[in-house]
Protein backbone atom coordinates (compact mmCIF):
# COMPACT_ATOMS: atom_id res chain seq x y z
CA UNK A 1 0.00 0.00 0.00
CA UNK A 2 2.38 2.94 -0.61
CA UNK A 3 1.97 6.16 -0.23
CA UNK A 4 3.51 8.69 -3.11
CA UNK A 5 6.08 11.16 -2.00
CA UNK A 6 7.22 14.33 -4.32
CA UNK A 7 11.10 13.36 -4.90
CA UNK A 8 12.24 15.49 -7.77
CA UNK A 9 11.17 18.23 -10.70
CA UNK A 10 10.51 16.91 -13.94
CA UNK A 11 13.38 19.91 -15.18
CA UNK A 12 15.73 18.11 -13.16
CA UNK A 13 16.16 14.81 -15.14
CA UNK A 14 16.46 15.31 -18.69
CA UNK A 15 16.00 12.72 -21.43
CA UNK A 16 18.43 10.33 -21.44
CA UNK A 17 19.61 11.03 -17.59
CA UNK A 18 19.30 9.55 -14.27
CA UNK A 19 19.31 10.70 -10.79
CA UNK A 20 19.26 9.22 -7.38
CA UNK A 21 16.16 10.31 -4.85
CA UNK A 22 16.36 8.88 -1.58
CA UNK A 23 12.73 8.17 0.13
CA UNK A 24 12.66 6.93 3.46
CA UNK A 25 16.11 5.13 3.20
CA UNK A 26 14.64 4.15 0.05
CA UNK A 27 17.76 4.89 -2.51
CA UNK A 28 15.46 5.11 -5.98
CA UNK A 29 17.14 5.72 -9.68
CA UNK A 30 14.75 8.01 -11.48
CA UNK A 31 15.94 7.77 -15.39
CA UNK A 32 13.99 9.95 -18.34
CA UNK A 33 13.92 7.55 -21.34
CA UNK A 34 12.37 9.50 -24.30
CA UNK A 35 10.74 11.61 -21.73
CA UNK A 36 9.11 9.13 -19.81
CA UNK A 37 9.94 8.71 -16.26
CA UNK A 38 10.74 5.55 -14.67
CA UNK A 39 12.02 4.27 -11.12
CA UNK A 40 13.80 1.24 -9.98
CA UNK A 41 15.81 1.03 -6.94
CA UNK A 42 19.01 2.20 -6.96
CA UNK A 43 21.10 -1.06 -5.48
CA UNK A 44 22.23 -3.66 -7.20
CA UNK A 45 21.47 -6.77 -5.70
CA UNK A 46 24.57 -8.49 -6.81
CA UNK A 47 26.87 -6.38 -4.39
CA UNK A 48 25.41 -3.12 -3.21
CA UNK A 49 26.92 -1.65 -6.62
CA UNK A 50 25.21 1.99 -6.66
CA UNK A 51 23.73 2.02 -9.78
CA UNK A 52 23.43 6.22 -10.20
CA UNK A 53 27.11 6.19 -10.81
CA UNK A 54 26.60 3.89 -13.15
CA UNK A 55 26.38 3.85 -17.01
CA UNK A 56 22.64 4.25 -18.94
CA UNK A 57 22.64 2.95 -21.95
CA UNK A 58 18.58 3.26 -23.91
CA UNK A 59 16.92 1.57 -21.12
CA UNK A 60 19.50 -0.38 -19.51
CA UNK A 61 21.70 0.73 -16.25
CA UNK A 62 24.54 -0.76 -15.98
CA UNK A 63 26.22 -1.31 -12.68
CA UNK A 64 29.51 0.14 -12.48
CA UNK A 65 30.63 -2.30 -9.91
CA UNK A 66 30.59 -5.85 -12.06
CA UNK A 67 28.85 -4.53 -15.30
CA UNK A 68 25.23 -6.48 -14.22
CA UNK A 69 22.57 -4.62 -16.79
CA UNK A 70 18.96 -3.67 -15.74
CA UNK A 71 16.09 -2.41 -17.58
CA UNK A 72 14.75 0.92 -16.07
CA UNK A 73 11.30 0.34 -17.13
CA UNK A 74 11.00 -2.71 -15.64
CA UNK A 75 13.89 -3.64 -12.77
CA UNK A 76 14.09 -6.88 -14.78
CA UNK A 77 18.33 -8.05 -14.90
CA UNK A 78 19.35 -8.06 -18.44
CA UNK A 79 23.03 -9.47 -18.15
CA UNK A 80 24.39 -10.97 -14.58
CA UNK A 81 26.50 -11.55 -12.83
CA UNK A 82 23.25 -10.32 -10.93
CA UNK A 83 20.46 -12.88 -11.11
CA UNK A 84 17.99 -10.91 -9.50
CA UNK A 85 16.17 -8.18 -10.46
CA UNK A 86 16.07 -4.81 -8.71
CA UNK A 87 12.18 -3.10 -6.80
CA UNK A 88 10.11 -1.04 -9.29
CA UNK A 89 8.29 1.78 -8.44
CA UNK A 90 5.18 3.76 -9.21
CA UNK A 91 5.44 6.98 -10.60
CA UNK A 92 3.21 9.76 -10.79
CA UNK A 93 3.40 13.25 -12.63
CA UNK A 94 1.53 16.85 -11.39
CA UNK A 95 3.25 19.25 -13.37
CA UNK A 96 6.36 19.75 -13.03
CA UNK A 97 6.63 17.34 -10.18
CA UNK A 98 7.62 13.50 -10.16
CA UNK A 99 6.04 11.43 -7.58
CA UNK A 100 7.26 8.59 -7.03
CA UNK A 101 5.08 5.78 -4.72
CA UNK A 102 6.92 3.77 -1.76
Amino acid sequence: MGVFTLVAKISDIIPGTCSLVEVNNDRILLSNINGKLHAIGELCPHADGPLSEGTLEGDQIKCPWHASFFDVKTGKVTEGPSIESVPVYEVKIDGDDIFVKV
